[in-house]
């Protein structure tokens, strides 16, 4: 009797194990997905921002030279961030 009643208790305790994490990965899937549409949201401000710091620059200090991405190994959206300092 003893032993009936301990293996129903682990049993109800698998299911309910199951569903708690059914539950949360539900939950981590759709925090993820606003976690990355934020992400691209402030990939695009980088993007305009940058944009705006070489804009000022070449006014400034006359037109910027071209660097090619593949001459450095880096993509072409992080030499925004990278090529451009601020005095």
């Amino acid at each position: 009797m003893t032993r009936l009643v301990l293996c129903a208790a682990l049993c109800g305790l698998t299911i309910l194990l199951a569903l708690a994490t059914a539950i949360l990965q539900s939950q981590n899937r759709h925090r993820g997905l606003a976690l990355d549409s934020v992400k691209e949201e402030c990939d695009m401000l980088e993007a305009a921002n940058g944009e705006g710091c070489e804009l000022i620059l070449a006014q400034d200090h006359g037109p910027l030279p071209l660097e090619r991405a593949d001459q450095r190994g880096t993509s072409p959206r992080s030499s925004v961030r990278k090529g451009v300092t601020v005095p």
